[in-house]
């Protein structure tokens, strides 16, 4: 026989949720949201004609560019597009945003 918790748990009231990772105890890694990006870009991207603006975390901008050079060169040939990555001191980590230039 078991009793049914009827209150909220000690955590859940002396706690509050962690404003950098949402409570879930962990961050992507800048590769990991790299990796992201690069989906978006591919899903949303194709059929733009104008030049792609991606805002993304200084982290997140170093590992890209230095890091994912070559895979970032491959995908402005494959769309057949310029890709200008704009670093924002002020993003989170695992935050950013592409969109069209005109």
């Amino acid at each position: 026989m078991t009793r049914k918790r009827t209150r909220e748990s000690l955590e859940h009231v002396l706690c509050s949720t962690c404003p950098t990772c949402g409570g879930r105890g962990s961050l992507k890694t800048p590769e990991t949201v790299c990796y992201e990006i690069f989906r978006e870009i591919r899903r949303r991207m194709p059929g733009v004609e104008k030049t792609i603006s991606v805002l993304i975390n200084p982290d997140v901008a170093d590992f890209l560019l230095e890091d994912e050079k070559r895979t970032l060169e491959g995908l402005e040939r494959e769309l057949k597009k310029s890709i200008v990555i704009r670093v924002m001191p002020d993003f989170h980590q695992e935050h950013f945003e592409i969109a069209a230039l005109d």
